[in-house]
């Protein structure tokens, strides 16, 4: 008996088109967005999530947090099956579920053969941005093409998963900076998480810096803004109502930057001030978000400085 593990609704239910033999579980949780403290219970991390779920809301509490116990319990329950099949893709959302994932089975036991389909590109598909946008016969046929996890992947999703749930952003950068090929796109995805902190220069994050640019072309509603963004991303990894999320965050505070009526948004004056380096977001508005473990407030502010492709603490 086979365990399919996949991330995101779309995928899952692909995957259970395909005939394949075996039960699919769903991971669901976009675990870029919100805290992750490192020190909670695996209970008291489901509460956690479906608290900034049912607040951020994209779901009910309830709702969220019998789909994570769901998840868990089904990683858990993994010695029941002789090989779990992870499903995965190259982008952040997809990165920090299968660290996490990995994570969870390492500790089964007995323990379960683990094997891992990870693409980044499909024959035929130059806009290839997931597995959810395969067939179902075309996901049947990468299963043949699954390899096996190795120790150094077990070991280095662990180390990934803490350095992400760490209270400071160091540990990520030094696992940022040793990256190998046991997950191979496990370095850039990290990479790009670090990019949400705030910029040195501006205190705007990069997808805030990619909506503020569309903006600046012109684009003036939230889909051509989101449409704009997806352009710029190598790999992208945050769906529509997230990145509206964004958006909105960006029209609130004591000096928006995005105003507007009707659905017709546009800069405002902190927004181009903002938007040309002449001010900094943070300064205006204040912060108080969490990255993983890290908890971006008061003057608990790291930035991401481009030019050394690092993140660095007051005094910047």
């Amino acid at each position: 008996m086979t365990l399919h593990v996949a991330n995101g609704d779309v995928a899952a239910g692909r995957l259970r088109e395909t005939g394949l033999d075996g039960d699919v579980v769903t991971l669901i949780d976009a675990l870029h967005e919100g805290p992750t403290p490192a020190t909670l219970s695996p209970a008291h991390w489901r509460l956690c999530r479906a608290r900034f779920v049912a607040d951020a809301g994209w779901a009910p509490f309830a709702a969220a947090l019998a789909r994570l116990g769901d998840a868990d319990a089904a990683l858990d329950g993994a010695a029941r099956y002789k090989e779990v099949v992870l499903w995965f893709e190259h982008d952040l959302n997809c990165q920090l579920a299968l660290i996490r994932a990995l994570t969870r089975l390492r500790d089964v036991a007995p323990a379960p053969r683990l094997s891992l389909i990870c693409i980044n590109a499909y024959p035929g598909r130059p806009d290839f941005a997931g597995l959810g946008q395969l067939t179902a016969s075309e996901l049947a046929g990468l299963f043949e093409t699954r390899e096996p996890v190795t120790p150094a992947a077990l070991d280095l999703a662990q180390a990934a998963c803490a350095a992400f749930c760490a209270p400071d952003p160091w540990p990520l950068i030094a696992v940022c900076a040793s990256a190998t090929d046991a997950l191979p796109f496990l370095g850039a995805a990290l990479r790009r998480h670090c990019q949400q902190f705030p910029a040195r220069e501006t205190g705007l994050s990069r997808t805030e810096r990619h909506i503020l640019d569309a903006a600046a072309s012109g684009i003036m509603d939230r889909v051509g803004l989101f449409r704009a963004a997806q352009r710029r991303e190598p790999a992208p990894f945050m769906g529509d109502t997230i990145f509206f999320d964004h958006v909105a965050r960006l029209a609130s505070g004591r000096a928006p930057l995005l105003a507007g009526a009707d659905g017709s948004l546009g800069l405002t004056d902190a927004g181009r001030d903002v938007h040309a380096g002449r001010a900094d977001v943070v300064d205006l508005n204040g912060i108080d978000r969490w990255l993983g473990g890290v908890h971006l407030h008061g003057d608990r502010v790291w930035r991401w400085d481009e030019e050394r492709a690092t993140i660095v603490g007051p005094p910047w």
